[in-house]
């Protein structure tokens, strides 16, 4: 809380009377009160004191207010449980009810109990006084279930594990129904079916009974489903790719098309052409839906017109982060016009980025013409310039042909240039560095002003 005094005309220096506070040139000070406070100040300047003035911070009496929880509610007999409140404000003490917390004063308690069920209250109390009174039972109970099978559907002839979780715990047992699992007494069944579904049920036992038996679980004998990635997605060309298929309830046999006839649960490729891959698999109860996955082929140095003219709209985009994709082999031009006469551009910075966490070196220019990759450096021609690297800047000023300004890549004003890019390393020409698999591309963070 800030307690702050106002002085008219100005004071220039203050007298705190009751509050701690130090004479100083201050006019106001932090101060967290836990009781009801009056502060007192007086103000001084040249032509003397102010009269005392005077503010009161009342603090509220406030009791704990309290919850009580139960962890776990329900136990087997001669289980555990850990009674916990929770108060606010704070208590700095506790009064308990209730078997053996009855002598406890922290905010916990932990009781065993070997049958039944026993009610437990708290109240808190602090400086101020006693608090809400808050309860919370603790009982024995049998067992309640759930039972999951892994895997829920198989081939004929295949496994699958039923898994059953209890609380409480189930100390004395289970009892299980369906086809394989009758007379099984731990908490795990592993089946084994030929044709067609099983459903199955389990229930706990502890010493406090048999509980309810758990809603059903299903083995069901089905065709295999499955599914086609290929890794990477995209290639150059001679570059390989790899598909491999993933598969529900277990095949006895596979048909792929095309060049990978014969596979089973992978395929090398090697497609002269963006090509698309397709595979079923079959077990004794049928053949799956056809699987497929594309493999796209991307030559190097094929570059595309973008007409979107982004992100050199003078007067929309500066500031603004725009992010591209930029694949394997791609190359892209943007197209933009500048304005008029001895304005500035803003500075684009670009950054590569890569799905692998590498960054991908970039190599971009400005240039007069389209997919232009011929390395121009730094100049006062105003045919263009470039740079290279994981993160690239480019300033740029549109200017009168008799005026150059030191840093910066000078363009001709109302005339239409490319902002060219692709991923690679000058010092490399040729090699593309988006690495196989890698997901690339790159941002365009446009800052300053056409005032620069």
């Amino acid at each position: 809380m800030l307690v702050q005094a106002s002085c008219n005309p100005a004071a220039t220096s203050y007298t705190w009377v009751n509050t701690g506070f130090a004479s100083t040139v201050s006019s106001g000070y932090l101060d967290t009160p836990i009781t009801t406070t009056t502060y007192y100040v007086t103000g001084h300047n040249a032509s003397g004191s102010s009269d005392q003035a005077s503010a009161t911070h009342e603090v509220l009496a406030v009791v704990p207010t309290c919850t009580l929880t139960a962890a776990p509610p329900l136990i087997a007999p001669n289980g555990e449980s850990i009674l916990t409140a929770s108060c606010n404000p704070a208590a700095t003490s506790y009064t308990w009810t209730g078997g053996t917390c009855a002598v406890i004063t922290t905010n916990s308690c932990t009781v065993t109990l070997a049958a039944g069920s026993q009610n437990y209250t708290v109240a808190g109390s602090n400086a101020t006084g006693h608090g809400n009174t808050a309860g919370a039972s603790v009982t024995v109970a049998p067992p309640t279930c759930t039972l999951t099978a892994a895997p829920p559907l198989i081939a004929p002839d295949g496994t699958s594990v039923l898994t059953a979780s209890c609380s409480p715990a189930a100390t004395d047992g289970y009892t299980w129904t369906g086809t394989g699992c009758v007379g099984e007494l731990t908490n795990t069944c592993t089946v084994t079916l030929a044709t067609a579904s099983e459903s199955y049920t389990v229930a706990g036992i502890n010493g406090a009974g048999t509980g309810a038996p758990s809603p059903a679980a299903t083995v069901t004998v089905s065709k295999p489903s499955c599914t086609l990635t290929a890794a990477p997605p995209s290639v150059a060309p001679g570059e390989s790719s790899t598909l491999t298929a993933s598969c529900t309830a277990t095949p006895t046999s596979y048909a792929w098309d095309g060049s990978c006839a014969g596979s089973t649960t992978s395929c090398t490729v090697t497609p002269g052409a963006t090509a698309t891959y397709r595979m079923t698999a079959t077990n004794l109860e049928g053949t799956s839906n056809p699987a497929e996955a594309t493999v796209a082929v991307v030559v190097p140095g094929i570059c595309t017109l973008d007409h979107r003219n982004i992100p050199f709209n003078w007067e929309t985009d500066r500031g603004r982060n725009i992010n591209e994709p930029l694949s394997r082999g791609q190359s892209l031009s943007f197209e933009f016009t500048t304005p008029g006469a001895n304005a500035a551009g803003p500075l684009v910075k670009e950054q590569g980025n890569s799905s692998v966490g590498v960054p991908a070196w970039t190599f971009i220019n400005i240039s007069a013409s389209q997919c232009d990759f011929t390395y121009p450096t730094l100049d006062i021609s105003w045919n263009g310039c470039g740079q290279h690297g994981n993160v690239v800047a480019l300033k740029y000023k549109v200017e009168n042909v008799d005026s150059h300004t030191f840093g910066y890549c000078s363009l001709r004003p109302n005339t239409t240039y490319y902002i060219n890019i692709r991923n690679e390393d000058i010092y490399a020409p040729g090699v593309d560095t988006c690495e196989a698999g890698a997901t690339c591309g790159f941002l365009f963070n446009m800052t300053g002003s056409l005032t620069d």
